[in-house]
């Protein structure tokens, strides 16, 4: 069962004021349900301390997004719940979605897909990092974290954490 837990992230505690419309529709349309906030220090903290193997990779990512990809996955595989980007807006309660699933993914729009195809990728679809949840300990987030490491010193971040790496970790 997908815990009712909401995760988001930023990069301090003062969200700002344009995102802080889209973080209230999470609240909104989601009462009784634990929020958890995330600064950058916050999740450095979290790796730290319940992953210190993987908090050298971490640390050395090139990137700042990168980190914010990554813990989103170290977060749904030992809390569990709901992540959710800032600037997503939550439209309806999302618990009819996740009722009796162990882990939810959506796809990023075709247009993104076919965007992407014109650049020279071969994709069919790609999985978006943006909305995901998940029980704790879903199988699936050992093998993503497992990849990476592996991935840890690709180019960029859609292949080093991004959707790009998530598509060819669920492949």
């Amino acid at each position: 069962m997908i815990p009712r837990i909401i995760h988001q992230t930023w990069k301090i505690a003062d969200v700002p004021e344009n995102l802080r419309f889209f973080q209230k529709t999470w609240l909104a349309h989601h009462p009784g349900w634990e929020y958890r906030f995330w600064t950058d220090a916050d999740c450095r903290d979290f790796i730290a301390s319940q992953y210190p193997l993987f908090l050298p990779i971490y640390d050395d990512y090139a990137a700042p997004i990168c980190r914010a990809d990554a813990i989103r996955y170290f977060l749904l595989r030992h809390f569990g719940g709901l992540y959710a980007d800032l600037d997503f807006e939550c439209l309806r309660p999302l618990a009819p979605l996740l009722e009796g699933r162990g882990a939810v993914l959506g796809l990023e729009p075709a247009s993104h897909v076919a965007s992407h195809r014109q650049k020279g990728y071969e994709f069919d679809w790609i999985i978006c990092n943006a909305l995901m949840a998940s029980e704790p300990g879903h199988p699936f987030w050992d093998h993503v974290l497992a990849r990476l490491i592996e991935s840890a010193n690709q180019p960029g971040p859609l292949e080093a954490t991004g959707p790009f790496f998530l598509t060819r970790a669920m492949n």
